[in-house]
């Protein structure tokens, strides 16, 4: 008997260590699924040399004529040197500069610029003076990349609604997330949404310095504006001190995203880095695009599931509709195995939680080149006035 108890207990012991083990194996192969799938764009013309030349120049022109380039949360969020403002104003702003004519992107249009608000998106100054209708969260596609400013998702949609998009290029869910505890208070309005991306999928966590000033337990919400609704001292602050310090690494190297120092982790940031991949998102993810059937869909990414009850709590509070949108990619210029399953997540979410999903789907084909940039992954002027429109209808613009 005592053998037989014995030999049950070895069993028992040697599939713990084997499952274990296993688990592990399938967590490292989870962290790597994404690296090792990335695709690069392929040339699109005989003449790619000749237009970036042409495109270099312009730049040049547009950077003597006084445009500033622009600069992306994630930018601050990954660079150590950036921390210098940080600490020197103990706040960290959600926008980009306020106020600043702005060099953006060029995906075959020419080089973009515009002017931004008063907070740092790309809206016009004026709609805040009046009842926003729509405010709508995201990365560079509601920021606009790369088309004038009368194409963007939120100024197409603005012909029938007052709608501000609060979009900053290189963000993700835990930057939708300060974005929102921020802005949302501030312009109080009737309809409330964030527009997914694919590479939202799996990206940022806990260890964002975003997710700790403006998500977390001790945001401070109350200090980002003055009693007229302008940027507080501080946070006017922050962004000078920023600005000196991004010129001066401008002129240590042009590509800012060739600096490799970043903002150290402590031990909690790194547990946080690694927990993201123990919900084995990236191997469902690519299990999916085969056996859409058989994988579950749970376990949202914790970023985005930090966005979207971020949303639904402030909407709760102050009154608005929110809503859920997932931008289709193109399969030529950006193809992503994650795609299809982060999409089925969200909309798994949307109906277990009761939130509007936007399907653009039959808006947006992904494999139609003409909805996308001439050179690049973002929309064409047409496929974003498409979508804007498309959006404005389900919300009940017309």
């Amino acid at each position: 008997m005592r053998l037989l108890k014995s030999n049950y207990i070895y069993t028992f012991i040697c599939v713990l260590i084997i499952s274990t083990f296993f688990y592990l194996g399938l967590v490292v192969v989870d962290f790597l699924i994404p690296r090792i799938s990335k695709n690069k764009s392929p040339s699109i013309s005989n003449n790619e040399k000749e237009y970036k030349i042409k495109s270099e120049n312009q730049k040049q022109q547009l950077t003597s004529a006084g445009f500033k380039p622009n600069i992306g949360l994630a930018v601050i969020e990954r660079h150590i040197e950036f921390r210098e403002a940080m600490l020197n104003n103990s706040i960290l702003g959600v926008g980009s500069y306020p106020n600043t004519d702005t060099l953006y992107c060029d995906e075959g249009y020419g080089w973009q610029t515009y002017r931004s608000d008063k907070y740092g998106f790309r809206n016009n100054n004026s709609q805040y003076l009046e009842e926003v209708d729509v405010a709508i969260f995201g990365d560079s596609y509601i920021q606009g990349g790369c088309v004038p400013n009368n194409s963007t998702i939120s100024q197409t949609m603005s012909r029938s609604s007052n709608t501000l998009g609060f979009g900053i290029g290189g963000s993700d869910p835990i930057h939708y997330a300060a974005m929102i505890n921020v802005m949302l208070p501030r312009v109080k309005p009737k309809f409330a949404g964030i527009a997914f991306y694919n590479n939202d999928f799996n990206d940022s966590d806990k260890s964002s310095e975003f997710y700790k000033f403006w998500v977390g337990l001790n945001k401070k919400t109350n200090v980002y504006f003055n009693d007229d609704g302008n940027l507080s001292s501080s946070v006017t602050k922050y962004y000078e001190d920023l600005r000196k310090i991004h010129n001066d690494l401008l002129k240590r190297d042009e590509n800012i995203k060739n600096l490799k120092q970043r903002w150290p982790l402590s031990t909690r940031d790194k547990f946080f880095k690694i927990k993201k991949y123990l919900l084995l998102n990236n191997i469902r993810a690519l299990l999916f695009q085969y056996f859409p059937n058989l994988i579950p869909l749970v376990g949202i990414s914790p970023s985005s599931k930090v966005a979207l009850d971020t949303l639904v709590t402030n909407c709760r509070i102050y009154g608005c509709i929110p809503f859920i949108t997932f931008l289709p990619n193109s399969t030529f210029w950006n193809p992503n195995f994650s795609a299809k399953y982060f999409e089925a997540q969200l909309k798994h979410f949307s109906i277990k939680n009761q939130i509007r999903f936007i399907n653009l789907n039959q808006i947006i084909d992904s494999d139609i080149l003409d909805n996308f940039a001439p050179r690049g992954g973002h929309y064409s002027i047409e496929g974003y006035e498409k979508v804007g429109k498309h959006i404005a209808r389900e919300l009940g613009f017309k």
